[in-house]
């Protein structure tokens, strides 16, 4: 009895002890790379002596009162609300088709996810082709839908931004796609057949049960996609480089520019700063409204 007490009262068998593999993925992924990154940002070369010396929150007040930095932010915004507006509806739609219970569906799926397979920047460089004036479809289609025949979308800020957009949507549709799809081959059919005898229609059965019971996995593939989007570089760089002019240079393209085009890394290290900060808010928006929801 005496032997089991002092087991029981071992200091390792503390369930606080499971927190332990978490803390150290979030210190060794998380926590070191983040350090150096705030350091560097909170510096800027000392030319003279060819070293860095210690300017505090210089490089974020000088990014704050850029009119051009509040556009980059502007523009990440516009270009998550794009994608995001349009991935939930498609991504419901080829989910419904996708989530029967067909063995020739299977094959589908795997083929489905193509578009997230190809590498971002050859996916972006057929994009940019497809817009091309001369032989792009997609440059006939924004001619149609803008009324102007002589549009040139990626030398047009509102048109280039569409197609960096569309580019998006057209490489997250799949991965929400998958998501959703394996939420609802977890719905049991008794739950649409009492709602179908109930007299629900189909719009009112997917309201009342496929949507509650997939806000789950719509939720996880959202803060996916979010954080691809925000950080979205390659792709926006490789179709138009952030133009024409600034009309396209998100946040996340301007770290790359002041990094790699104007060697800027302090400046380019505090605008990551402000991405980072921008998908934590995101990250906690997001569950918090489906929490809320689920709570509703």
């Amino acid at each position: 009895m005496r032997n089991r007490d002092r087991r029981y009262r071992s200091p390792f068998t503390s369930p606080q002890l499971l927190f332990i593999p978490a803390l150290a993925y979030l210190a060794l992924f998380w926590i070191v790379p983040l350090g150096p990154g705030l350091l560097i940002s909170c510096q800027e070369p000392a030319t003279a002596t060819q070293s860095f010396r210690w300017v505090g929150l210089a490089n974020y007040r000088a990014l704050l009162s850029e009119t051009t930095f509040h556009h980059n932010l502007l523009l990440s915004f516009y270009y998550l609300a794009g994608v995001v507006g349009f991935t939930i509806p498609i991504a419901y739609i080829v989910a419904l088709v996708l989530s029967g219970r067909s063995r020739a569906l299977g094959a589908i799926r795997a083929l489905f996810l193509i578009p997230w397979v190809v590498p971002p920047v050859v996916s972006a460089l057929i994009f940019r082709s497809m817009a091309d004036p001369q032989i792009g479809p997609l440059a006939a289609l924004y001619r149609f839908l803008s009324g102007n025949a002589e549009l040139i979308p990626l030398q047009n800020g509102s048109w280039a931004l569409v197609n960096i957009i569309a580019h998006s949507v057209w490489r997250s549709v799949p991965v929400l796609t998958l998501f959703l799809v394996t939420g609802m081959t977890t719905i049991s059919p008794e739950l649409h057949e009492a709602a179908q005898v109930d007299g629900a229609t189909t719009w009112q059965r997917f309201c009342t049960v496929t949507l509650p019971l997939t806000r789950s996995h719509l939720a996880t593939g959202l803060l996916l996609i979010s954080a691809f989007t925000l950080q979205d570089a390659e792709t926006i760089y490789a179709m138009t480089q952030g133009g024409p002019g600034h009309d396209t240079e998100v946040a996340a393209v301007r770290l790359f520019r002041e990094a790699f085009d104007y060697g800027h890394i302090h400046t380019a290290a505090a605008v990551g700063t402000f991405l980072l900060v921008a998908g934590v808010i995101l990250m906690i928006l997001y569950l918090g409204l489906f929490r809320r929801a689920e709570a509703t």
